[in-house]
């Protein structure tokens, strides 16, 4: 599943338009934790994508209407910290990011 997911994202470009973060993040929250586990670095290869992303652009085109949607998604990549008991710097890292960037927290 995962790598249908980047076959799908690996030509967007570095920033992506806000229609194509927010499907991103949706697809994302889509997936098990069991398939996040299994295909972890692939995950976080996606998740990158993203922030590379807002950072870069998409930032400007998050407005009061769908705003709400980054803010579940940061929600989303802490409760999977109980998971990734590895990684919970860096989803907490991201799960920030996006709290700073479009200040949503």
């Amino acid at each position: 599943m995962i790598q249908d997911i980047i076959a799908l994202y690996k030509n967007h470009p570095t920033i992506m338009d806000i229609n194509q973060e927010l499907d991103l993040m949706k697809i994302l929250q889509q997936l098990q934790p069991k398939q996040i586990i299994t295909d972890k670095n692939d995950f976080f290869f996606l998740l990158n994508q993203l922030d590379t992303s807002h950072i870069g652009g998409g930032i400007f085109e998050v407005k009061s209407d769908n705003y709400i949607h980054f803010k579940e998604f940061s929600i989303w990549l802490r409760s999977l910290k109980t998971h990734l008991i590895a990684e919970q710097e860096i989803l907490e890292s991201y799960a920030q990011d996006l709290e700073a960037v479009f200040k949503i927290n």
